[in-house]
This record gives C-alpha cells, structure tokens and sequence, in this order.
C-alpha cells in the first residue's frame, strides 16, 4: 500500500508536464531561457585519467553540454511500477518534496535518481547514477544538476580489454 501511495504521489508531481524530453530537459530549458537572456557563461574543470584542464566558456553550446541529462527520462521510473521503488517525502517546514526512485534488480542495467522539488513543484535539484553492464565493459555515469547552476557529470568506465577510463566535468554558470 505504501508503494502504491508513494506512485501516486509521484505521479501526480509529475502530470502537470506535457513535453516528451521529459521534466529533467524542461527543467533545464526554463533554467537555460534565463542563461541566454543573461548573456551566462560556464566555468568548467575536467578531469580525465589524472590530467585536469580549466577554462570558461563565453558562449557556451547549452544543448551540447546538458545532452547527458536530456538523455535520461525519469517517466521511465514512475512508467515501470514493478521495477522500481518509488518514494516521496515532503518537508513540511519547507514545503519541498524529495522524490526518490531506485532500480529493484540490481543485476541487470539499473540506475537510481533523486529529485528535490519546491512547493510549486518545480525542480530545484536532480541527481542520478546509471549502472550499464555487458560482456565489455561496466559503465557508471553520475549526473548532477541545480537551478542555481552547478551541474557535474562524472563517468567511470571499467573496460575488459584495454584501459579504463575516469572522467569528470564540473560546470558553475556565472556572468
């Protein structure tokens, strides 16, 4: 009874958005309406295998640097009942909801999200870590977004064959 309270919940959250990239990409887009108009830049470090690299970004390739989060859909949680634990929590001194959707089996491709709302529903933070396994290799991808403009993706790759690989990207929008 909880989960079904708890997919409910979710669900309702979630009716209000229409667009078929799904409410991470629309979230980003109000969020990157604002960056446009306000002329935003990014400040962005990567570190990759051990070397790191800085540098700011003028005129930034928005739909280039968030195609990651496009990519992932949270619907497919709240779509897939029996695959996943939903759960939702609303802080009552706040007023915001923290939504939280976990893969059930972890043996097969899996991954986990969390998604903290303000009282208008509106998102205010999103995380996400997605597990991908195959005969070749084993992927981790982690995925951070905030209204205020931080966002990181980090990407771990344990290959069979060959050499691994240990990515980061941490970008902070500034004026």
């Amino acid at each position: 009874m909880k989960k079904l309270y708890a997919l409910i919940i979710c669900l309702g959250l979630f009716s209000c958005y229409k667009n078929h990239k799904g409410i991470i990409a629309d979230a980003i887009n109000q969020s990157l309406v604002i960056d446009v108009k306000e002329n935003m830049r990014i400040e962005q470090s990567i570190y990759e295998n051990g070397k790191s690299t800085f540098d700011t970004l003028h005129q930034p390739s928005w739909k280039k640097i968030f195609a990651p989060f496009y990519q992932f859909n949270f619907e497919t949680y709240t779509n897939q009942p029996n695959d996943y634990v939903i759960d939702t929590i609303q802080d009552l001194r706040t007023g915001r909801f923290l939504v939280r959707a976990e893969a059930i089996n972890q043996e097969r491709n899996f991954s986990s999200a969390y998604l903290i709302l303000d009282s208008l529903k509106n998102i205010i933070q999103f995380s996400a870590t997605i597990y991908k396994k195959n005969w070749l290799k084993n992927t981790t991808t982690h995925l951070f977004w905030d209204k205020t403009g931080n966002c990181e993706i980090k990407k771990q790759i344990s290959n069979k064959i060959g050499s691994n690989v240990d990515y980061q990207w941490i970008g902070n929008r500034i004026k």
